[in-house]
């Protein structure tokens, strides 16, 4: 498993997330994804979620998707994470999706 983090800088804070957090498994597809937004709103996304019923669903993206994002204003930065930061934010109480 291999874990990044993705700022978002843009101006739409309350529209779309600014932080992402996500896990890909060995084959680098997307497995979880918790996005932040700047009003403290949290979202969290598993296999689960259904595109059109969740407010947020997996998106069919890869590491290679995220990590090769051609980002010519640079309102993207990824950096890779260790599985106890990601753990820190998905192990939360209020996360639906985590089974204790």
């Amino acid at each position: 498993m291999r874990y990044i983090k993705t700022e978002w800088l843009h101006d739409d804070d309350d529209e779309f997330p600014s932080l992402y957090y996500s896990s890909f498994d060995d084959k680098g597809d997307e497995v979880q994804r918790i996005e932040v937004f700047t009003s403290g709103k949290i979202l969290y996304a598993d296999h689960t979620n259904q595109e059109g019923i969740d407010e947020t669903w997996l998106y069919n993206t890869t590491i290679d998707d995220v990590l090769g994002c051609d980002d010519d204003n640079d309102e993207f930065i990824n950096t890779e994470i260790s599985q106890s930061e990601f753990d820190k934010l998905w192990q939360n109480p209020n996360n639906p999706k985590f089974k204790p």
